[in-house]
This record gives structure tokens, C-alpha cells and sequence, in this order.
């Protein structure tokens, strides 16, 4: 028999089924399982329709299983199937608007003959799948197996055909809470009958976006939401029922209630200080830190900047918002060579809605940069080089002199740490064309100083002869005895005389007035 044509329409729940017969034997199940299923309205659920004890010694028997479904309450959405060797399926579905689709088993060419011999046993298995209609009112539907026939005279008819069915239960939504107002910041709703809990949703300013908090398993019909609705602005809140059994689904999501609006508090953001030692000028530098309140609802920052743990500000700088850093010079209120701690609060861009925040935590008390006066090499370098010879700085030392402070002695060892930088680095590998130069010390842009001129000499002397310099130590200072050589000037070697540390008077001499 040719593959019967699609006709049958409706939502069906998973199906499954093949059948083949021998001659004698009809003993088939057609079997709906699930056979209970509890679902809520709009959702989507499968049921399996199969046919089993296919038995298939002496050839097959095609033919046709009619389900019939409450087309009121259920929309069949898809059929798939899965048959077993040499069986084809199919499903005709053309008449599901009335709850009737029509499933067809045949073999693998569409035809139910008995001189194909088929030799093995299984089942056959469709799955239908459904949806729930929405507002049908009703809490049941059925999904059963109405009907077998085949295309064989002895199997029309026949007795030993067992066709199962399936019972849905729908759920049925609690009643949509209603009631709903604000009795200051507590939140207050109508109790529904059937519901365990309530869901609450927050919505800031009245907007459609996600919420701005969600509560679940709230078993009262109010709460208290004081603690936690802070943030300035207009709430409103909308209530779900949650059903204390199965039977019931939860109701629809209840309208909104009425605004309550809320004056709220900027929270108090953070602030560190540091020296600002790369700046010649010296000070402060400050760092705001503000991860509590969100960028629309701060205009500005006020830093106040106290002497150790003095209570009353020696400076006051309210800056914008966006300005998160920046400098605090001396002479605005600071000095160097004070300890200083600092405060910031955040001002509110609507005092109707936030009010400002209290002051911060003080930070760690830090003293300021101090002022740079001048910059002087104290100690030159290394200067006479043959060519090739790397340039050696490591002898140089600087003397910064600071408005405060006074002088202090750096050494290269130190340059680093006090920001000093060199315009040839230490190391350079030095030609013939480098005689004459120097190296410039500098910091910054503000201040700058330069060592003698470097000499270089040739590397082809082979240093002939030589003479001594010799310098005598003295209490405070090394001496030394060089030998230098005659033709290129170069130092051949150098022997260190230790400073005597003894201290040699002059004669007295008597002064009149």
C-alpha cells in the first residue's frame, strides 16, 4: 500500500509508533506515555506515542493510528519520529484544528506488501509536541489513541489492540494581587487565596527596565523595605503570587503601585595623598576614589586637607566631578616639612533627590614635595676616556638644594629615586667624536647642570712613557699617585692614598678690634 497522503491537524504529544504483524498474530499496544502530565498555561510539553510488540516473522502489515486531542485547550506544534530498520513513518496532520492527527507506519518503501519479509521485532515511536493554550478556562485535556486500522482485511476490526491514552491537568493560575500601596517605606498588598509566598519587584522612577530589586518568598503581604531603598528617587513595586501546591500556577505579575519617593544619601568616597617629587614646585598629589555612587548623581568632590590630626582644614578645594586626581601646591595652605591628611565628600547633582555625603575616613597622614632652589654637580665624573672605553658615571655626585630642607648630597647610585636624569646613559660605549662634550644632569624641565667636558683620547697609544701626578691626602680627602702618559695624557694607573683623618691646625692668629 502507498504511503498514505498528510490530512490530520492538531497538537500532539510525543509519539511512537511501528507495527508489523505475522499473518496470525495482532497483538499490539499502542501505548501514550507520560500518561499524567501537570503543565501551566503557554507551556510547552511532549508526549511518545509508541507501538510495541511488533512481531514480524512471515512479512509486514501496514496501517494507520488515529489520536485524537482536546483541540479547545491543546495545539499540536511538531511530529518527529523514530522507526526502526526497513520502516518508514509518516504523520498527516491536516485536520489538527478539530484534535485529530493521523500517524502512518509503512515500510521502507512506502508500502505495506506481505512479500517484503521483515524479520526483525521492535517498536515504533512518535513524539508530538504541544502548547497549552492561554485562557481556555479549563483545568484538563486528554491526548488518547482512538482508533488502528490496516490496509489487511484481518486486521480491521481485530480485538487484541490495546490503545492507551494521557490525562493533562492544566494549572490554574492564582488570582493577580491587587491592594497594592505604600504606608511610608513598607510595602503593603492584598492577601490571595492558594498562595505560599509573594514575589516583589522594585522599579526605580517608574521605568520598564529591569528591577532595581527583586524579593522572593516574602510570606507576609507587606514589607519593610527602609534599610534598602536608599538611593534617591521614585519607587513603585509590583507583587506575584507563588501557589502553595501543585495544582496552581503562580498568578500574572499585578500592576504597579502607586510612586513613593525617597530622598537618599550620597556615600562617602575615598581619597589618598602622595609627595609630588617629580613637580620642582613640590606639594601634594590626590587620588578620589569613588565606586559607591554613580557618575550622573555626583557634580562635584570637596577635598578638605588638614594638618596631622588637626580638626580645623587648612585648605578647602571643591573640583568636578570627572576630576578624580590632581595637585596641591605649596603656599596653598601647605608647607613642606609637615605631615598632612586629607577628607573628600561628594556633592549630590540634586539635593531633591540625594543629599550630599558626610565627609571620608581620613587617609595616611604624608608630607608634601619640597620646593627645588638649584642643582650643582658637587662631584664630577670620570672624564678622561680612550676611545671605546665605556662612559662611568657611578663617581658623580649632585647636591639638590631645597627651599626647606637645605642641601642634600645625590649620588648616582640614588638618581633614580630622586627623579635626576642624564642625557647619555651611563655605559655608552665612547668614540673620538665625544671629546669636547658633556653630560647634562637635569630634573625635569625646570633645572639642569653639566659636567666638564669629556676627553678622548685614541686607543693607538701604546703609552711610551710616562710621568707621576701626585696629590697628598688630607684629614677629609683621598690622595692618589697617577701615571700619566707622556704622548696621550691618558691615566695609565692610579694608586688610592687613604685620607689621614688627623686634623692639621695653622698658626694662632690674634685679631684685633
Amino acid at each position: 500500500m502507498k504511503k498514505i497522503a498528510f490530512w490530520l491537524t492538531t497538537a500532539l504529544l510525543a509519539l511512537s509508533m511501528l507495527f508489523a504483524v505475522g499473518a496470525a498474530d495482532y497483538d499490539l499496544e499502542v501505548n501514550v506515555t507520560p500518561s499524567q502530565t501537570v503543565v501551566s498555561e503557554g507551556e510547552t510539553f511532549t508526549v511518545a506515542v509508541t507501538v510495541d510488540n511488533i512481531s514480524l516473522p512471515d512479512g509486514i502489515v501496514g496501517g494507520d493510528f488515529m489520536v485524537h486531542f482536546d483541540a479547545d485547550v491543546l495545539e499540536l506544534k511538531t511530529v518527529t519520529f523514530d522507526p526502526i530498520d526497513h520502516w518508514n513513518v509518516d504523520y498527516n496532520s491536516q485536520d489538527k484544528e478539530n484534535g485529530n492527527v493521523r500517524l502512518m507506519p509503512a515500510d521502507s518503501d512506502g508500502i505495506s506488501d506481505s512479500t517484503v519479509k521483515v524479520t526483525e521485532s521492535g517498536k515504533i515511536k512518535y513524539t508530538l509536541t504541544f502548547t497549552v493554550k492561554k485562557g481556555s478556562g479549563k483545568n484538563k485535556a486528554t491526548i488518547e489513541v482512538t482508533k488502528a486500522q490496516g490496509n489487511k482485511p484481518d486486521l480491521n476490526g481485530t480485538t487484541n489492540i490495546k490503545c492507551g491514552s494521557a490525562e493533562i491537568k492544566i494549572k490554574q493560575p492564582l488570582a493577580t494581587p491587587d491592594g497594592l500601596a505604600w504606608e511610608g517605606m513598607k510595602a503593603k498588598w492584598g492577601a490571595v487565596d492558594n498562595a505560599a509566598s509573594y514575589q516583589l519587584k522594585v522599579f526605580l522612577d517608574g521605568s520598564s527596565k529591569s528591577p532595581y530589586l527583586t524579593k522572593d518568598g516574602i510570606t507576609a503581604t507587606e514589607y519593610d523595605f527602609t534599610s534598602e531603598l536608599t538611593e534617591g528617587g521614585t519607587y513603585r513595586f509590583s507583587v506575584v503570587a507563588i501557589p502553595d501546591s501543585p495544582e496552581y500556577a503562580a498568578s500574572a505579575e499585578s500592576a504597579y503601585s502607586l510612586p513613593q519617593k525617597v530622598i537618599g544619601k550620597l556615600l562617602p568616597p575615598s581619597i589618598i595623598l602622595k609627595a609630588d617629587d617629580t613637580n620642582p614646585n613640590g606639594g601634594l598629589l590626590f587620588t578620589i576614589t569613588d565606586g559607591k555612587n554613580a557618575a550622573d548623581l555626583v557634580a562635584s568632590y570637596t577635598i578638605e586637607i588638614f594638618e596631622g590630626n588637626g580638626e580645623t582644614p587648612v585648605l578647602s578645594r571643591t573640583v568636578e566631578s570627572g576630576t578624580l586626581s590632581g595637585a596641591i601646591a605649596l603656599g596653598s595652605g601647605i608647607v613642606a616639612g609637615k605631615q598632612y591628611t586629607a577628607t573628600v565628600s561628594a556633592g549630590s547633582t540634586d539635593t531633591g533627590v540625594n543629599e550630599n555625603s558626610e565627609r571620608s575616613a581620613r587617609c595616611a597622614a604624608v608630607a608634601p614635595a619640597d620646593k627645588i632652589v638649584s642643582l650643582v654637580i658637587k662631584t664630577m665624573p670620570k672624564l678622561s676616556y680612550v676611545e671605546k672605553e665605556v662612559l662611568d658615571l657611578s663617581g658623580m655626585v649632585v647636591t639638590v638644594t631645597y627651599e626647606t630642607a637645605g642641601a642634600k648630597d645625590v649620588t648616582f647610585a640614588e638618581f633614580e629615586t630622586y627623579h635626576l636624569k642624564t642625557d647619555v646613559k651611563n655605559g655608552k660605549s665612547l668614540a673620538m667624536s665625544d671629546s669636547g662634550k658633556t653630560v647634562v644632569v637635569s630634573f625635569g624641565n625646570a633645572f639642569s647642570v653639566a659636567t666638564s667636558p669629556l676627553t678622548v683620547k685614541s686607543s693607538a697609544c701604546e703609552h711610551p712613557t710616562t710621568h707621576t701626578e701626585h696629590e697628598d691626602p688630607t684629614c677629609g680627602a683621598a690622595g692618589y699617585d697617577r701615571q700619566i702618559c707622556d704622548v696621550c695624557g691618558v691615566t695609565v694607573s692610579q694608586t688610592d692614598i687613604p685620607a689621614t683623618g688627623e686634623h692639621q691646625f695653622s698658626e694662632w692668629e690674634i685679631v684685633l678690634n
